[in-house]
């Protein structure tokens, strides 16, 4: 395919957008954590068939987005809250293997081999948007549940696990897979001077990907939200989000080039990996560095 990643990769992030989290509880991996000041029992994880991929069960909450228009426009900050309804979602990015029962059930396409993906933990890369519509379909259809992707507003929501904000600075790299310091060792000496300026000043242990599950989980459980692969959603990208911080319309259909996607990938710096992070490709796009996770309604 002839577009180069680094045009993903360049989509400014739009700094001026700030978002929060309010949620009934939130709950961690196998241990309780606070909210509202009292403690609740872990969140149900749960898989509808052997194939199928682990899913953690989310209360319903909220996000409050913050926005202060364009830059220089003179307006005010605008809060507005968005509320997000119960759903499931994945607890790790679907995987080589997970990719591969579809595939032998003939309900999924072959796809472009990563040689930096040969492990059945590693996410699955290089599928399109339209490609996982495959899977959600299959896994739909499977089980007799509603498998789709995870919205915009679902995705950050989920990301944030019950904080107000993404994992402080200095953890990124116990939580994220990002262009680290093991990244720019293996750069060459062209790249380096560029990514010296740029890189993770710690040490994540990953030049390429990592297998799911390698970092920490957030507090609902869930890993690899950011860093590692873009992950689709089923969100139109609003290349301006300030201007509507509730959008969250459908990747297909009238006015829509581009579908959203969300966390960033082990090729960005980790000033740009995080719950806040968006970018958007055309639904048959595809990249060494784009996968996805699911979610299903309840």
């Amino acid at each position: 395919m002839p577009h180069r990643f680094r045009l993903l990769t360049g989509v400014p992030v739009v700094p001026r957008l700030v978002c929060f989290l309010v949620a009934g509880f939130a709950a961690g991996a196998g241990h309780p954590v606070k909210a509202s000041g009292k403690e609740v029992p872990p969140l149900t994880r749960f898989s509808d068939c052997p194939s199928c991929p682990e899913m953690v069960a989310l209360p319903d909450g909220a996000l409050v987005k913050r926005s202060t228009g364009k830059k220089g426009d003179g307006k005010a900050a605008k809060l507005s809250r968005i509320t997000v309804p119960a759903f499931s979602v994945s607890r790790f990015e679907v995987t080589v293997a997970d990719w591969a029962a579809c595939v032998a059930e003939k309900a999924c396409p072959e796809l472009r081999t990563n040689k930096f993906a040969t492990e059945a933990r590693h996410p699955i890369t290089n599928v399109s948007w339209l490609q996982a519509q495959d899977y959600v379909n299959w896994l739909s259809e499977k089980t007799g549940k509603t498998y789709r992707l995870p919205t915009g507003n679902e995705w950050q929501y989920a990301a944030l696990g019950g904080r107000l904000k993404s994992f402080a600075w200095q953890d990124r790299c116990q939580y994220a897979n990002h262009d680290d310091l093991t990244y720019l060792v293996q750069a060459d000496d062209k790249r380096k001077a560029k990514l010296a300026r740029i890189t993770g000043k710690c040490d994540d242990g990953f030049w390429r990907l990592a297998p799911v599950g390698s970092f920490k989980a957030n507090d609902f459980g869930l890993h690899d939200t950011s860093g590692n692969v873009w992950e689709w959603t089923q969100s139109c990208w609003v290349h301006v989000p300030e201007e509507k911080p509730d959008a969250d319309t459908p990747a297909i259909g009238p006015g829509c080039e581009k579908a959203e996607l969300r966390g960033g990938s082990y090729r960005v710096s980790s000033s740009l990996v995080g719950s806040w992070q968006s970018s958007g490709r055309r639904p048959d796009f595809s990249n060494i560095d784009i996968g996805f996770r699911v979610a299903r309604d309840h």
